[in-house]
Order: C-alpha cells, then sequence, then structure tokens
C-alpha cells in the first residue's frame, strides 16, 4: 500500500491533527517541505514511466534533479521565500507547476 501524501493545507492540517492524536511531534513546515519533495518525485516517476531521476528539495527555494549516476540535471527555484511558502500560498499552482517540471525534465 502506497503512502498518502497531502495535496493542499487542508489535508495537511488533517494529518498533522493525525500525528498529534498519535502523540507524535511533526514540525509544520518540515512536514510540508517533505510533502513537496515527495509530491514532486511522484510526478517525476510519473512522466519517466519508472524512477530514474530523484529530486532533492537541497535548500528551501531550490529543488535540484539527479539522474542515476548523480549528476544535477535540473534545478528549480520557488516563486516565492521557499517551496514551504508556495504551497502555503497557492498548492494547486505549485503542484501543477512541479508536475510541468517533471515532465520537462522527462523530456530532456
Amino acid at each position: 500500500m502506497s503512502e498518502y501524501i497531502p495535496e493542499n493545507m487542508r489535508e495537511v492540517k488533517h494529518a498533522l491533527i493525525d500525528f498529534e492524536d498519535e502523540g507524535k511531534q511533526v514540525d509544520p513546515d518540515q512536514f510540508i517541505a517533505k510533502t513537496v519533495e515527495s509530491l514532486f518525485q511522484v510526478y517525476l516517476d510519473e512522466a519517466e514511466e519508472g524512477h530514474y531521476d530523484t529530486a532533492r528539495l537541497v535548500q528551501p527555494d531550490l529543488f535540484q534533479v539527479f539522474d542515476l549516476s548523480n549528476q544535477v540535471i535540473h534545478e528549480e527555484r520557488s516563486t516565492a521565500a521557499s517551496f514551504v511558502d508556495d504551497f502555503k500560498n497557492d498548492s494547486e499552482k505549485l503542484l501543477m507547476h512541479l508536475g510541468d517540471v517533471a515532465y520537462d525534465v522527462a523530456a530532456q
């Protein structure tokens, strides 16, 4: 069974409540950062029809995509101060953009 990944702030808030109910302390911004990174990886795997490249959030405002030889093949900057802020401001717009970037990377 695959892990559920929240796609908007409402779903993030529900996930954070679930963690709290389980007695787990989770930093909201770290959770959102991991969420965005995971979603970008899902989009990349889908675009490439398998896991060939890896997306890493290397700075709050910078994704790097690495190929199988661990070479950077693409960099993507956030439009706000960070991808966390982008997600908080308009998750749908961010995720649509990352989906487009994933397909662009796959087409290289």
